[in-house]
């Protein structure tokens, strides 16, 4: 009896779910093989040119999940094409904006790995995983990974590196020498609003431990002068129910004791832990400083590079 052959389509649809249930790449919404068959149907006949335009159609109208299924479907189909390298980086890309930083530094890499590093999709793929390493707080990594300082890009990298570490100097720096190799105007006026913030910084009105302990003189004053409302409320109520077992509770001169060394303590402690907490709340001020300037220049501003595209369609 003749062996019935398993359809390389069935294959396909079997590989790509199994893909996206093993590594959480699509999410919810494919639960079984017959769900991504119909999602496929009436794709199937597709040319390459064409399966590539819908690829990036998808991918240009923000339809990052249906996009890495129809660019894993290219792969499928063409396993050794010329345009693997770009078919991994808009994988990457749509991952990128997917938020799953992750699996796009995994695509970019093997971007990198398909193409010698004086490429433009080497190079490009370089920047992207240093950014999403900015963006992940892995500034090691940044450092390691821009170590060329005749790259303007570079520079800016490790200058939002240093800036977010609250490396002032270093941060000025690096911006300085990246303004140096730009022409463009909009660029140049970000670095140096960038160095502006470095120097303004320095100014910002930082809470005084001086101002603090006198401010604790009145009970919950330091609280009240750092703005820090909960330990405020603390304070007083702790404050206010010694105060009041000491003038209304117990006549025993033992309780009254024990009340009024507790009242004194917490007080004190008051004072002493405004004090304490006057670096922290500077470093906080700071902090949020540092965030707003990033909502408002951050380093997305410069990745309008241009990026690999797949230029054979007609």
């Amino acid at each position: 009896m003749k062996r019935k052959r398993f359809p390389v389509s069935k294959l396909f649809f079997m590989i790509v779910f199994f893909l996206t249930q093993m590594m959480g790449q699509i999410g919810e919404e494919y639960q079984t093989i017959e769900d991504i068959e119909e999602e496929w149907q009436g794709y199937t006949t597709f040319q390459k040119d064409e399966l590539m335009g819908f690829c990036d159609f998808l991918f240009s109208e923000e339809y990052y999940e249906r996009a890495i299924l129809a660019y894993f479907k290219f792969l499928f189909l063409y396993p050794d094409d010329e345009l693997l390298s770009i078919v991994y980086y808009k994988i990457a890309r749509s991952y990128e904006e997917l938020g799953n930083y992750k699996l796009a530094t995994e695509y970019y890499q093997r971007v990198q790995r398909k193409v010698t590093p004086n490429t433009s999709e080497y190079i490009t793929s370089e920047y992207r995983i240093i950014y999403l390493s900015l963006l992940t707080d892995q500034y090691d990594t940044v450092y390691e990974r821009s170590s060329n300082l005749n790259d303007p890009y570079m520079l800016i990298f490790q200058g939002y590196a240093h800036f977010s570490q609250l490396q002032w100097d270093e941060a000025k720096e690096s911006f300085q020498l990246a303004s140096e190799y730009f022409d463009d105007d909009e660029y140049k006026e970000v670095l140096i609003l960038l160095m502006n913030t470095c120097d303004e910084v320095r100014d910002l009105p930082l809470k005084s431990k001086v101002l603090a302990g006198l401010s604790g003189i009145f009970p919950g004053g330091g609280r009240i002068y750092l703005c820090d409302w909960i330990p405020f409320a603390g304070t007083m109520v702790t404050t206010g129910g010694l105060g009041f077992q000491i003038t209304f509770g117990s006549s025993r001169t033992i309780i009254k004791l024990i009340s009024g060394f507790s009242l004194v303590a917490t007080y004190l402690m008051n004072i002493w832990g405004t004090i304490g907490d006057v670096d922290y709340f500077n470093n906080q001020r700071v902090l949020r400083y540092v965030e707003e300037t990033k909502s408002r220049l951050g380093p997305e501003i410069f990745m309008d590079f241009r990026e690999p595209e797949y230029l054979t369609l007609e």
